[in-house]
């Protein structure tokens, strides 16, 4: 037995109990509970001046769960003894009935816990990037809990325009949510939630990590309560609380999911994808022209997911400065009233040696992108506004971003964003491991 730490035969059987308790999880994608394999655990570690370890590895096993400074927190933001941090969809409405029973958990519990909010935006529900960006815009007023509520309360039906309408009805400053709603720092807070929880294994919603011990779907009061009350006495028994007993608690813990079967081996593989020939013309592009990777994205400037991409694949850019290219492709969508224009926009920029600035400026401010806005955006960037407003005007890069189109229906593009990474195709604004794996392998002569 570790030394500070109570153990027992009926806390161990609890928490066993706790795990084993419903057969079938109510959640938006099933979430496993399965033991990593072959993952080895770090030390245990004991906070400086306290030489008492408090994490124990047992069932279901503990993992690394960070607790970001910017992430909003409800319950006793200092104190807490417990720390439950939960993986949400706002357009999943088993994550409504969940959001419902954390408040009820938060009750019983008091000053003991604190519950830390992480976004995890399912690519199947158009809404959830959008209500994403809206909450942590709101978060920056202060507001981020009573959106989450509207958003919950509103979920079969979110959209932009919804989620501004509930920032007006929570009577924000609209010019202040509006720019941070479109934010890259927006966009990069949320990817950073859906890489933690990719590493973690996350593979619906809601997920939660209760000391680091994972429980999945929207269970009720009892199932949350039996599992966290053994833990909340191994807290105490740990000594300490806040942030330096949260992490010493999850210290030993595994820093990422490994699959432990070979059908999930098989589900970590990247999909067998056809490979085709994607002309790249004269197309806009970054990075070396001879790199070994290229990546061609057909992207929407007024779609929120291609938006969320661009900020992946500038982390991208960085990470393989010398082996890989980024070309982008106009796939402006029917339903994007605005996107044929800012694709127009952003060529006349590109006449002037500023495409990329233009590209970046577009997503920056997805929803203001009438004629009138991309000319402001224009004289920001410095450039001759009478050649640009004319080439607006006379659309004078209507035909090359018909190009594309034409070429991405051969294609067989159906939706933004969609990537050719050495021909292969990968759809959806997938996350930074995902194409990291990809990359990786091309680099070492494998076969994705």
């Amino acid at each position: 037995m570790l030394k500070g730490i109570v153990t027992s035969r009926s806390t161990a059987a609890s928490i066993r109990l706790a795990v084993s308790l419903a057969v079938m999880l109510a959640a938006c994608s099933p979430a496993a509970h399965q033991r990593p394999a072959g993952a080895r655990l770090p030390a245990v570690a004991a906070a400086a001046g306290d030489a008492r370890p408090a994490c124990v590895q047992g069932e279901p096993p503990v993992f690394k769960v960070s607790v970001p400074g910017q992430a909003p927190v409800a319950g006793n933001r200092q104190g807490a003894l417990v720390t439950i941090v939960e993986f949400m969809d706002f357009q999943c409405p088993f994550c409504g009935r969940a959001a419902g029973t954390m408040e009820r958990l938060l009750d019983e519990l008091g000053n003991d816990a604190r519950l830390v909010f992480r976004h995890y935006p399912m690519p199947f529900h158009r809404g959830a990037m959008p209500a994403a960006q809206a909450a942590v815009a709101a978060g920056r007023q202060g507001r981020f809990w009573p959106m989450s509520r509207l958003l919950f309360e509103n979920s079969r039906r979110l959209d932009e325009q919804l989620v501004f309408e509930l920032a007006e009805q929570l009577q924000l400053d609209m010019d202040r949510f509006r720019t941070d709603f479109s934010s890259q720092e927006t966009i990069a807070t949320i990817e950073a939630d859906i890489q933690e929880a990719t590493r973690l294994g996350v593979r619906g919603t809601p997920t939660f990590f209760i000391n680091g011990r994972q429980a999945g779907g929207a269970r009720g009061l009892d199932y949350f309560l039996q599992m966290t009350r053994p833990l909340l006495a191994q807290a105490r028994a740990a000594g300490g609380s806040g942030d330096a007993l949260y992490r010493r608690l999850v210290a030993c813990g595994y820093s990422e999911r490994r699959p432990t079967t070979r059908q999930e081996e098989r589900r970590a593989e990247p999909e067998k994808i056809e490979i085709r020939q994607v002309d790249i013309g004269d197309a806009p592009s970054l990075g070396p022209q001879q790199a070994p990777v290229v990546m061609v994205v057909f992207a929407d400037f007024q779609c929120p997911y291609c938006a969320r991409l661009n900020s992946t694949l500038q982390q991208l850019l960085e990470q393989y400065p010398d082996q890989v290219r980024l070309v982008f492709k106009h796939f402006p969508l029917p339903f994007h009233k605005q996107a044929s224009l800012a694709h127009e926009a952003a060529l006349a920029a590109g006449a002037q040696g500023k495409f990329w600035q233009m590209h970046d400026m577009i997503y920056a401010n997805q929803r203001r992108l009438e004629q009138f806005d991309l000319e402001g955006y224009a004289g920001a960037l410095g450039l001759d506004l009478g050649r640009f407003s004319g080439d607006l005007a006379h659309h004078t890069f209507a035909p090359a971003v018909e190009r594309d189109l034409e070429q991405a229906r051969q294609l067989g593009v159906k939706g933004t964003p969609t990537v050719y990474v050495n021909g292969r195709k990968l759809v959806g604004a997938r996350s930074l491991e995902q194409y990291r794996q990809v990359i990786d392998k091309l680099l070492g002569g494998e076969r994705p």
